[in-house]
């Protein structure tokens, strides 16, 4: 959900409606324990507190609230519930904001794989377990957590120094066997770990998922029956599919949509999957089109109330109260005007008015460096034509990361930029001052932006996030091998490097 507390808006012309966030997710929540009394498992895929100001001016704790008054029963062990470290008061525990929301769950964090470095053995932590057993409806269910191996380089690794995230198919054969044993009638993986389909269109027809995604991978590899369910996260994409004899579900991101699968036992508390069913997935609309639905569209002649199964969204008034302090606390940040005036719109994948070549710009702009880099992941969305507001800058960076300066030599660089490459399957990382000219993730050349080839010998100075340069995106090697005073982090954030950037080439008249 990376922190979505409150809707987004979506324009057709000049008509605008609502859609998505906690509200809009809690309302079909209701609607679905409406239509079927005392048998909706609601469970989360991890990554649940991070990213949007109102999440992250108080470390995740109205998501916390209120996934608690919205009924959920486990969530997965995200790599950015790692993020907060240790919090604004510092202390000596790296894990003790994560800790604390633990703790303030009225549900379990699950993860199997997680483990300490020093000895192998599953974490001891507040409210974690590896798997929970559960009733619902009269039926036995067995969930098992898993969280994704990635988290190593996906997450600020300072803060996860002392632990391990082994492949995760062993530690599920293992726990479900355990809840079998105890009873369990249904088995459902609950993992931090994503797949990619293009399609959802027939829930048999799985040709349009990539086969090495990671959780259609980790369910290959288990003996078919391990699981009847599997739930994901991680990739931010949807999937609905029947793999191994598994319903696989994913919902986006964003808290946008729910993913939905009825799963059902017969006369002798077995799995019955010939009346089990995958369900598309529900767009969370607090407003429809008039045409219907809240997907983007170019033109619409107006709006109404959005419904599910033909009814009106119910109401919640305490949550509507238990969210108000949180949202009214980042209105104001949220409208503060930066001076900034874009005259077009920045984009991610834009060639020539690039978000994330104009972060590296910042970067450089702010330490003085040669060259920027900064990886595709870290830059969430694009940026508008128009005044730059606060909150529009804080969505394309929600992360609270520092640009860091790093003497490399042209031949680290080339190991920086192959370790990016190799991470995002050839597509480049954002750079300034340097042209990445590259055919796939091991055929590339690079050359500064005056056209002379990077010297493998020859010094440079370089920009990036701190995130990367304490082992992030896998680059712990490369950045360890430097002395002291070859790296280091400034205190400004990679945030203020962009403002700084735009205010200079793009002042509000």
């Amino acid at each position: 959900m990376h922190g979505a507390l409150s809707h987004r808006t979506r324009h057709a012309g000049d008509v605008e409606i609502r859609y998505g966030g906690l509200p809009a997710q809690n309302a079909y929540i209701k609607a679905l324990r409406e239509k079927y009394p005392e048998q909706i498992l609601l469970l989360d895929g991890g990554d649940i507190y991070q990213g949007s100001l109102a999440s992250n001016l108080n470390y995740g704790e109205a998501f916390i609230k209120a996934m608690n008054h919205m009924g959920y029963a486990a969530a997965a062990v995200g790599n950015h519930e790692f993020d907060f470290g240790p919090g604004p008061d510092g202390g000596d525990d790296r894990l003790g904001i994560m800790k604390k929301r633990f703790v303030e769950a009225k549900f379990p964090f699950l993860a199997a794989n997680i483990l300490n470095k020093n000895n192998d053995k599953p974490v001891q932590w507040p409210n974690h377990r590896a798997s929970v057993l559960l009733e619902v409806n009269g039926i036995r269910i067995g969930i098992i957590g898993a969280a994704t191996p990635e988290t190593t380089v996906t997450t600020n690794p300072e803060n996860i120094v002392d632990l391990k995230f082994p492949p995760a198919a062993p530690y599920v054969i293992a726990q479900a066997k355990k809840l079998r044993d105890a009873g369990a009638q249904l088995v459902i993986l609950l993992a931090h770990i994503g797949a990619r389909c293009r399609s959802l269109k027939d829930p048999f027809d799985a040709s349009s998922c990539q086969p090495d995604s990671h959780l259609i991978e980790l369910v290959k590899a288990l003996p078919q029956g391990t699981i009847h369910a599997a739930l994901g996260g991680h990739t931010h994409n949807f999937i609905g599919h029947w793999i191994n004899g598994a319903a696989l579900m994913q919902a986006g991101s964003n808290a946008r949509a729910l993913s939905h699968v009825s799963l059902c036992v017969d006369g002798q508390n077995n799995f019955d999957w010939t009346q089990s069913s995958i369900h598309p997935p529900i767009n969370l609309c607090l407003d429809e089109w008039a045409e219907g639905g809240c997907r983007y569209r170019k033109k619409s002649v107006g709006k109404m109330a959005a419904k599910f199964d033909g009814q009106p969204l119910p109401k919640d008034l305490a949550f509507e109260k238990l969210l108000a302090p949180y949202l009214e606390a980042v209105v104001e940040k949220e409208k503060e005007h930066l001076g900034i005036t874009l005259p077009y719109a920045y984009k991610r994948k834009s060639q020539k008015h690039n978000l994330g070549d104009a972060l590296c710009a910042g970067m450089r702009q702010v330490s003085g460096a040669d060259i920027g880099i900064h990886n595709l992941g870290g830059v969430r969305t694009d940026l508008p034509a128009g005044d730059l507001n606060f909150g529009q800058a804080f969505r394309v960076l929600p992360f609270e990361n520092y640009v860091a300066v790093a003497h490399l030599s042209g031949e680290e660089i080339h190991t920086f930029v192959a370790a990016l490459l190799k991470r995002r399957q050839g597509d480049r990382p954002f750079v300034s001052g340097l042209i990445v000219d590259a055919q796939s993730a091991e055929d590339f050349s690079l050359r500064l932006e005056n056209g002379e080839p990077l010297k493998p010998t020859q010094h440079y100075i370089v920009a990036t996030s701190d995130f990367m340069s304490k082992g992030g995106e896998g680059l712990g090697p490369l950045f360890k091998s430097l002395k002291k005073e070859e790296l280091k982090s400034l205190e400004l954030s990679v945030r203020d490097a962009l403002i700084a950037y735009f205010k200079k080439v793009h002042p509000s008249p």
